[in-house]
């Protein structure tokens, strides 16, 4: 497996575009968003690896109104996109780069196996000196073997590199493909930047995102519990605690500050009017995937979180509910960083924050109530029912209240 461990170190790369030689206008190669018009602070449909992450410059671009520019510091690391390229196996890539500083890059394209076991690395252009932006065009052709093929703009040394205009034909599609969230992976992003399920239950995450849909026409909602696994555990309780206010769950496993603020602007709050939401979330931005961030983004992404319910509900209070504390002194010590960051969204009006901290900690930092928590691969993360019953001895009065 020499081959695949070899594949996973690449480095990847950004914004190019084919031209097809003899593929049936059924079967088009494309390279979506070739000119980085779509997306926020990255491009839609471009992904990453390594240490660099592409940007979206509205600032610098040869054509259009953005360019793709990465910024390397001493890393290295690649922007990429897969393609569709079907039975073609002829194509030229063509567009535009810039160049400032030392930094060391590469246009490449890569093509994988099936088993990927093998690969073919073919670099279109070397850079690694300034240069105003000059067009590139090579005609590429792919092995037979070829299953999988990316556009990559590999970078490393210090300085900074600009894609744009990259396309098959005279100018690149001005919208990207319409990606499906059941089937396709979201592109890579800031825990403020909307985006679906990352993990391999997309099809399932899509489907209990469409009933909460269903159940939000229906109406008859007062109090909104919005978050990750620690809330679809509220079910449990359920019943006894929460029914009785007219509270609905809306808690997905694996979900992150990304998948909220996409579930909350697809329809999963529109015309509801509840009195209050319970808002816990942020523990899996954490985690190095592409929900990932630092402790000052992730509170960001929680914050922008809160100002989208302030947005689509805005009759409605919110119940801020700190990060639990969890595993170890690394996670502990994060995540009280993050939680004194978005205490300070409490306005003393409609937003409430409210930290159990104290109730699940035995120091400071790093060790937990074991005895509240379920023990998993020795990862103290979930609340066990003891540790539920905690948590609904304090939040229950504090809902009760807010909802006077």
């Amino acid at each position: 497996m020499n081959g695949c461990k070899h594949i996973r170190t690449l480095f990847l790369l950004a914004t190019c575009a084919f031209i097809l030689s003899g593929h049936s206008a059924e079967e088009p190669v494309v390279v979506w968003n070739g000119n980085f018009s779509d997306g926020g602070e990255s491009p839609a449909q471009w992904d990453h690896e390594g240490k660099v992450t592409g940007a979206r410059d509205t600032v610098v671009f040869k054509e259009g109104s953005s360019s793709l520019r990465v910024d390397a510091k001493g890393e290295k690391g690649s922007v990429f996109q897969w393609l569709d390229f079907g039975s073609a196996k002829k194509f030229t890539l063509k567009g535009f780069y810039k160049c400032v500083g030392a930094a060391k890059a590469q246009i490449v394209v890569q093509t994988i196996d099936a088993k990927w076991s093998k690969n073919d690395w073919k670099q279109i252009k070397y850079l690694n000196a300034d240069e105003d932006w000059t067009s590139f065009e090579k005609e590429i052709e792919l092995p037979e073997w070829a299953k999988k093929c990316r556009v990559m703009l590999h970078v490393e040394g210090t300085g900074q590199v600009w894609l744009d205009e990259i396309s098959i034909g005279e100018k690149p599609p001005r919208a990207g493909r319409v990606l499906d969230p059941a089937k396709d992976e979201p592109v890579a992003g800031k825990p403020w930047e909307p985006a679906w399920c990352v993990w391999n239950w997309r099809s399932a995450w899509v489907g209990q995102h469409e009933k909460f849909v269903a159940t939000t026409k229906k109406g008859g909602i007062d109090v909104v519990f919005y978050g990750d696994s620690i809330t679809l555990g509220w079910k449990n309780r359920w019943d006894d605690a929460f029914a009785p206010l007219k509270a609905i769950n809306y808690g997905i496993g694996g979900d992150s500050t990304r998948q909220l603020l996409w579930r909350i602007g697809n329809g999963e709050v529109e015309g509801l009017k509840p009195k209050l939401v319970v808002l816990a979330i942020g523990t899996n931005n954490l985690y190095g995937d592409k929900n990932a961030g630092s402790d000052t983004e992730i509170a960001k992404g929680i914050e922008t979180v809160v100002k989208l319910l302030q947005t689509k509900l805005p009759e409605s209070k919110i119940l801020l509910v700190a990060i639990l504390p969890r595993q170890n002194d690394f996670f502990c010590k994060r995540i009280k960083k993050i939680n004194a960051q978005i205490a300070k969204l409490e306005d003393g009006k409609n937003i409430k924050f409210l930290n159990m901290w104290d109730a699940f900690m035995l120091t400071e930092p790093g060790t937990v109530k074991e005895e509240l928590y379920v023990e998993k691969r020795g990862e103290t993360l979930h609340p066990n029912a003891k540790g539920y019953d905690v948590m609904a001895g304090i939040i229950k009065p504090v809902i009760e209240e807010m909802l006077k």
